[in-house]
């Protein structure tokens, strides 16, 4: 299975996706110590040091030596979290969600390459605010394009510590696919009380 990873950072989102069975076949992040960090942990992935905004079908497709011409299994990618995060309602001088230039364009940036590449299937992450109800406004564009573009879709945030991760740490989720109905798999917890009974 192939992925086209966004704001890639160091590779963090990337290891995970590719313990499950993906192959990164193009990273990109503009910060270029994230980029030195991710090719001295995999040399081999094709790395775009970059802004999500300049990716057009051609660079992509140069860039990872042809595998974007050929179809892309998923498009995975968390947008810079600054405007949604937590310190916004502290914050009042910042602005928030799509209100802040850096949020409208990388979150605009994400739907676009989704839009190019039109993958089997998308993984959006972030804080747990995006799913705040100050946050509608970049939420309700996400799925409207999604909708769009004939992906279904669900999002929830999650607590790693639910899945068996020794982390208490909640992030946003949303998965879309377009060819099947998709549904979060239950929590250990969940799981571990169904068994109790």
């Amino acid at each position: 299975m192939k992925c086209v990873s966004l704001f890639s950072g160091c590779g963090g989102l990337d290891q995970g996706l590719e313990q499950a069975g993906f192959t990164i076949v193009l990273a990109v992040d503009n910060w270029k110590r994230a980029g030195e960090s991710y090719a001295a942990n995999r040399p081999v992935t094709p790395f775009y040091c970059g802004s999500v905004t300049d990716l057009t079908v051609p660079l992509m497709r140069r860039l990872s030596k042809g595998e974007t011409a050929r179809s892309i299994d998923l498009l995975a990618g968390g947008p810079p979290c600054p405007p949604y995060s937590k310190s916004r309602f502290y914050r009042k001088t910042k602005p928030r969600g799509l209100e802040d230039a850096v949020g409208q364009e990388t979150l605009a940036g994400y739907l676009k390459v989704l839009r190019m590449l039109k993958p089997g299937a998308f993984l959006l992450e972030n804080v747990a605010g995006m799913a705040y109800k100050v946050q509608d406004q970049a939420l309700k564009l996400v799925q409207a394009t999604a909708e769009e573009l004939g992906y279904s879709h669900v999002w929830r945030v999650i607590n790693a510590a639910s899945y068996g991760v020794p982390q208490i740490r909640e992030r946003f989720f949303m998965v879309g696919c377009a060819k099947e109905r998709l549904s979060f798999p239950r929590t250990r917890t969940a799981a571990a009380t169904r068994g109790a009974a």
